[in-house]
């Protein structure tokens, strides 16, 4: 059994799907899974499915998409009607099983927990110790309107006077940055293993940090999005706006 999948949006749905991907990849080791995504995204995702020979990753130019399903979770709009969209945790959930139904598999995420990232080359990444890691790259698909990365670099400014902090755009050359070292987003995954706080948001280089590694470990993760929550992990709080997150912390 052959079943092909592919997805033309950006970098966070496709390992999102990968996650998915994995998990019924090991469920039928007979069965072949292929995926294709733009191809710029295709080196940032080899890591989250090296150890499976069943999948394969496809550049989105040479397949055909008649043949192949959207993983997109708001193809159809699915997840701009969706009653749960503001519930990342939950609304996954139902948009995996629907995908697992078109897929003629077994849906194997069945609460929020079995979303947090868990390939092995994200525990394979060694890292100094960090007290902060704040993804502060762009947000590329209007998940953050009111976003101010001009303050959240300020916020990284402040808090790099008293603690150990990594970023992953840079802000100023005394502070490290993942960009500036060429850090993969599964190398920034495996960063989140040795913080213990995490200021993100949230997008692509964010959500390999959402991991097995880390659960028991972040004693603080705060989360900018404009209306939807990501509360997948113990000790989440979601906001949009820089200044309460700063009063929290």
């Amino acid at each position: 059994m052959r079943i092909s999948t592919y997805s033309d949006v950006r970098l966070g749905d496709n390992l999102a799907h990968l996650h998915f991907l994995r998990k019924v990849a090991y469920l039928n080791p007979g069965a072949t899974f292929e995926h294709a995504a733009h191809s710029c995204y295709l080196p940032q995702m080899i890591d989250v499915v090296a150890d499976l020979p069943n999948i394969v990753l496809r550049d989105l130019r040479y397949i055909d998409r008649k043949k192949a399903i959207n993983s997109w979770k708001n193809v159809g709009r699915f997840w701009e009607q969706h009653p749960l969209k503001n519930d990342y945790g939950a609304f996954m959930i139902e948009w995996f099983d629907r995908l697992a139904s078109e897929m003629g598999v077994e849906n194997p995420i069945r609460k929020p927990a079995d979303l947090l990232f868990d390939y092995p080359a994200i525990k394979d990444t060694a890292s100094e110790p960090f007290d902060f890691l704040i993804v502060n790259s762009q947000p590329m698909s209007g998940q953050w309107r009111s976003m101010d990365l001009g303050d959240l670099d300020q916020l990284a400014i402040e808090l790099s006077q008293r603690h150990r902090v990594v970023t992953t755009r840079p802000v100023r050359p005394f502070i490290p940055c993942t960009q500036r070292t060429n850090v993969s987003v599964t190398g920034i995954g495996g960063i989140s293993r040795f913080c213990r706080y995490i200021v993100m948001v949230s997008t692509g280089p964010s959500w390999v940090t959402f991991n097995t590694w880390n659960r028991k470990t972040i004693d603080l993760r705060i989360v900018f999005l404009e209306h939807e929550r990501v509360e997948i992990a113990p000790n989440t709080v979601t906001t949009n706006n820089v200044g309460l997150a700063r009063e929290t912390l």
